[in-house]
């Protein structure tokens, strides 16, 4: 109020202020999103983390436009793509912790064991991804892959022809089945499945 006159236009002009900063900020993280999501895409791994660390750590984030979750996906991802397997087991840890339903996260902290040869640590999460989304072909084949290393062919066979009943156009999966039959010296069994792969 002013020499008693109600000034509103004021209150109006500082809320539409507000506004623009907040659509910049929510502007400026989308961006940084796009940018690393794009590169993480063109397999840009350093740009995509870099992209990505920044919009998780200088732009305020809205929620409904694109979750947290999914930015420590794939920050994750290209975390392991790169070999930054504690890097990406973090990111990892944090995207389930934001949505602990998020089978595509456990499916790849599996996938970060396994490469780091915590094999059981591997098919503890695909036990998880699997529970969450029972039709991930990826997660059976994962899991079955994992069990031919510890040499658990036949639980490795089960997992492998459920992924291949999911998706019978996966050479990959034929390929690890003929290896487990192979290893079980299942030689007729094995040439089936690679010649199919």
């Amino acid at each position: 109020q002013t020499q008693g006159d109600i000034r509103t236009m004021a209150v109006a002009s500082l809320e539409q202020f507000k506004m623009q900063i907040d659509l910049a900020e929510e502007l400026k993280y989308l961006t940084l999103v796009a940018v690393g999501v794009s590169s993480y895409v063109a397999d840009d791994w350093d740009n995509a983390i870099a992209q990505l660390t920044t919009a998780l750590s200088g732009a305020k984030p809205n929620k409904t436009a694109l979750d947290p979750a999914a930015i420590h996906f794939y920050r994750g991802t290209a975390h392991d793509f790169k070999g930054e397997y504690d890097l990406a087991i973090a990111d990892f840890d944090r995207a389930i912790q934001l949505n602990p339903k998020l089978a595509t996260g456990f499916n790849n902290r599996g996938t970060t064991y396994y490469f780091k040869g915590e094999y059981d640590r591997a098919i503890a999460d695909f036990n998880e991804a699997i529970k969450i989304n029972p039709q991930s072909e990826l997660a059976f084949k994962n899991r079955g892959i994992a069990y031919v290393e510890k040499g658990e062919f036949d639980r490795a066979i089960t997992d492998l022809s459920e992924a291949i009943t999911l998706n019978d156009q996966d050479a990959s999966s034929f390929h690890s089945r003929g290896c487990a039959y192979l290893f079980k010296r299942e030689f007729e069994r094995a040439l089936t499945d690679f010649n199919s792969a």
